[in-house]
């Protein structure tokens, strides 16, 4: 039973207890003439001193003439005052009186013919009084309830007019109640809100909603409940009403947050998922369909657990799931889940407990965010990080192993000119420049790996130079190895290195052979354009700093033994190697060269199905240059002069390097082969010298990284002393990396470390100017050096 039920009955109750209490009053204040219908059964005839002259008992034993005697004085005195009153005026008098806890009413009625003489019919009302009592009673309780009930109370006549009104009415509508009383029922009503008073009474309506308009012009919102009423032949409306304008104006506002709120969840980029506590999905918005794959109707009704996470996840979510039936009041899961096409993601879960009704089940709600991707990138940005650190650490041990080479070489080639050609001793000293000019490739090629390689770029046709690697490698691999060519035409030219873009096949076609290993298989190379936006490159190949634009692509597959993903994570990094031999530096270089070029690559591999790697470099509208083989390594020479067998003109020379042995072979060198040298020690004793000997000197070998001053500081300062200054750079950094911080006109050449002795000589040889007029020097100082 409702609520709006139990007030219906309340008052229908009530409503009949007033119109009852309202005819009983009516019926006092009839003639006696009418009461008299009820005779009383017992009977006494009294004179004027109320003396008995004559009495008969009821049938119920009532004795009058008993009562009387029994009777206090002062009841006595009134009941005689009555009968005289009755035999003088010759009318019907009535009395009521107590005696012993019980209540009479006694009629007193003149004996015609006998004017002395009344009779009293008297009558026990005991029974009657205690129920006139009890009726009171609840008659005054009922209208006090009535009055202080803080629901309003009413009653309306027929006409539409207030009858009766209790405080809580009045002060709902702003008025009293003398003013209500003298109101009707549609002077309050709102029509366009609410049903006329008519209305309700011809349709018998019970509840209803209504508006009413206060006394100070605002509207009240009411809910009504109103039972009709038969009163002396015509029929009330007695009705109860309660002011709900908050209650509604709460109930929209919850209403329009509970839309909001579901918009807010259809609309959110999150997923959210609500399950039962037996694990039945009962809510799922459009980011989860997006984030798993199942539409709402296919997803709702399901195990959450079976529906979405992986078998090894699913203990953790029943763990939640106990935490926050305990009593937690939340709970976050980084959870393994499955999507409706059966592929894996990664996702954390916000869990929330909403406490079900009694007798419904408690609800789990859960937002939800797909992390995959962030993973991914994240796990990329380490990568790119470590292989960041790496290529520092890689370029930094390249140029101390450069600089002891240096050394090596150098000493390698003075004593080399010390011993006979066909002696022991050249066969030893031809075995320290073998192993030399290796540790020279490996560092060469640790300097590719961190960026550090000077590159030659120029418009390059990738399908030449493809079509070129396949041709001289078909004669090389093993017969059991075919490859296949599937080149885009046209396709643009890039701008590229010719010579590290031919490693770069190179590596690749080396690593599918070798993946492939004695088994027939397949290497393809294939080409393509690409045009792609900076997202879907940021998607496609992570860490990265490529623009968006247009890029040849260039994917060397192998239907090998393919590779599992931890190893496949880690295949560029520097000295790693799944192979017997090597020293895992092939792939490594690939990465610096393409990272170099503004490029991108990465790899898919599956164990036991191949893989492809994929290499991205931008496109040129320049006209592609024929490819030429690459030329044998030479000393860089940026004059362009032929390196000649000696110094011209006993040239003298400022050598400036922080390391000592380099300072003194090089010196030896030079002076070997007719220059005249000054050593410094470091860039301030450098400067210190130049300035105090610049007139004699006729070229400076600076090396570009030392402590305290820089290469590129000292410099500066030496064109301050001497504008025209002739400079050569020495570095164990390519050329490229080490000049692109000068302007062409500051140096006069370059050699990069580690050097051998015809490259020096050619780069110290062709920065000095013809025709320089020497002035008088001494043979040799050294600065800086403990000073």
């Amino acid at each position: 039973m409702t609520d709006w039920v139990i007030v219906l009955v309340n008052v229908a109750v009530l409503g009949a207890l007033l119109v009852l209490l309202r005819r009983t009053r009516a019926a006092q204040t009839k003639s006696p003439s009418l009461a008299a219908v009820a005779l009383p059964s017992a009977v006494v005839v009294v004179d004027r001193e109320l003396r008995v002259i004559e009495s008969r008992a009821a049938a119920d034993g009532l004795d009058a003439a008993e009562i009387l005697r029994t009777l206090p004085d002062d009841a006595a005195a009134t009941l005689r005052q009555t009968a005289q009153a009755a035999a003088d005026s010759r009318t019907l008098q009535t009395v009521r009186f107590t005696l012993q806890d019980r209540w009479y009413a006694a009629e007193v009625t003149p004996i015609a013919n006998d004017p002395g003489r009344a009779a009293i019919w008297l009558r026990d009302v005991t029974e009657e009084k205690r129920a006139s009592l009890a009726a009171d009673s609840v008659s005054r309780r009922n209208e006090a309830i009535l009055r202080s009930a803080m629901d309003g109370f009413f009653v309306v006549s027929a006409d539409g007019r207030f009858v009766e009104v209790n405080d809580a009415f009045c002060r709902m509508l702003g008025y009293s109640s003398a003013e209500l009383l003298q109101m009707r029922l549609r002077d309050v009503e709102v029509p366009s809100t609410s049903q006329t008073a008519a209305s309700r009474l011809r349709t018998g309506h019970h509840h209803v909603p209504t508006g009413h308009r206060h006394k100070a012009g605002h509207v009240l919102q009411l809910e009504t409940s109103v039972i009709l009423l038969p009163d002396e032949g015509r029929r009330v409306m007695v009705g109860f009403a309660r002011d709900a304008t908050e209650r509604l104006r709460s109930e929209q506002s919850l209403m329009r947050a509970n839309e909001r709120f579901a918009a807010l969840v259809a609309r959110m980029p999150l997923g959210y998922v609500a399950f039962r506590s037996d694990w039945a999905v009962q809510e799922w918005n459009a980011a989860a369909t997006s984030i798993f794959g199942h539409v709402a109707a296919a997803a709702i009704g399901r195990d959450v657990r079976e529906l979405l996470t992986a078998p090894t996840d699913r203990g953790a979510l029943e763990e939640i799931h106990a935490r926050l039936t305990n009593g937690e009041a939340g709970g976050f899961a980084l959870l393994r889940n499955l999507r409706a096409d059966g592929s894996d993601i990664r996702c954390e879960w916000f869990f929330t407990l909403i406490r079900g009704a009694p007798g419904e089940s408690d609800i789990i709600a859960a937002m939800v965010r797909d992390v995959s991707e962030r993973e991914r990138l994240e796990e990329a940005l380490r990568r790119s990080q470590k292989l960041e650190s790496l290529g520092i650490l890689a370029g930094g041990v390249a140029h101390d192993f450069n600089n002891f080479l240096v050394t090596i070489l150098c000493n390698t080639s003075l004593l080399n000119e010390r011993v006979a050609a066909d002696g022991e001793a050249a066969r030893y000293v031809q075995r320290i420049s073998n192993a030399s000019r290796r540790a020279s490739d490996l560092t060469r090629q640790m300097l590719t790996f961190a960026g550090g390689a000077r590159i030659d770029a120029r418009p390059t046709a990738l399908n030449e130079l493809i079509r070129e690697v396949v041709e001289y490698a078909a004669a090389t691999l093993r017969p059991n190895v075919k490859i296949v060519t599937e080149l885009a035409d046209p396709l643009p030219a890039i701008d590229a290195d010719a010579g590290q873009l031919h490693q770069v096949v190179i590596n690749l076609l080396n690593n599918a052979a070798e993946a492939i290993g004695d088994r027939p298989g397949r290497v393809r190379f294939v080409t393509a354009m690409r045009s792609l936006s900076g997202r879907e490159i940021a998607a496609e190949f992570t860490g990265f700093d490529v623009s968006a634009g247009e890029f040849v692509e260039l994917r060397v597959t192998d239907d090998g033994c393919g590779m599992t993903a931890e190893t496949a994570a880690r295949i560029f990094d520097p000295f790693f190697t799944t192979k017997f031999t090597g020293r895992g530096l092939g792939l490594a270089m690939i990465l610096g060269i393409v990272r170099a070029h503004r490029g991108c690559v990465r790899v898919a591999s599956q164990p036991g199905k191949g893989t492809t790697f994929f290499v991205l470099l931008p496109a040129t509208r320049r006209v592609a240059i024929a490819p030429t083989a690459a030329p044998a390594a030479a000393p860089a020479n940026l004059a362009g002069a032929p390196a000649p067998a000696r110094i011209p003109g006993g040239a003298t020379v400022l050598v400036i390097d922080d390391e000592p042995d380099i300072r003194d072979v090089v010196s030896e060198l030079l002076t070997s082969r007719g220059a005249q040298v000054l050593q410094a020690a470091d860039g301030a004793g450098g400067v210190a010298l130049f300035r105090e000997r610049g007139n004699e000197i006729d070229v400076v070998l600076l090396d570009l990284t030392m402590p305290g001053m820089s290469g590129q500081e000292v410099l500066s300062r030496l064109r301050e002393i001497r504008p025209d200054v002739r400079v050569v750079l020495s570095s164990g950094y390519s050329e490229h990396e080490a000049v692109q911080r000068f302007s062409r006109d500051e140096i006069a050449g370059f050699v990069q470390k580690p050097f051998g002795a015809a490259a020096l000589v050619q780069g110290v040889g062709a920065a000095i100017r013809p025709g320089r007029r020497l002035q008088p020097r001494q043979t040799q100082a050294v600065a800086g050096d403990g000073e």
